[in-house]
């Protein structure tokens, strides 16, 4: 099953079509075949149309924090700290 998700991804769904051993290069595309390398932003491969390259890219999707807003354990909006005030 890994193997035909891997082949759906770089043939757009069998969108893209080997060349022939006849000759006649690559067969065209329509316009939404070439649109499936255009996705929301991700983490993975991108595949282009054949014609393009022979080549896959690689697409990393970072996520920007907001230091100031995390509540990691610092100083800064850490309401759990005890204060040590004692009214013996």
């Amino acid at each position: 099953e890994a193997e035909k998700h891997a082949l759906d991804a770089c043939t757009a769904y069998g969108r893209w079509r080997m060349a022939p051993f006849a000759g006649g290069g690559l067969p065209d595309g329509t316009q939404s075949d070439y649109d499936t390398q255009f996705c929301r932003p991700h983490t993975g491969i991108i595949y282009t149309p054949p014609q393009y390259s022979d080549h896959i890219g690689v697409s990393l999707l970072l996520r920007i924090c907001d230091s100031s807003s995390r509540n990691d354990g610092g100083e800064q909006g850490n309401s759990s700290s005890s204060s040590s005030s004692s009214s013996n």
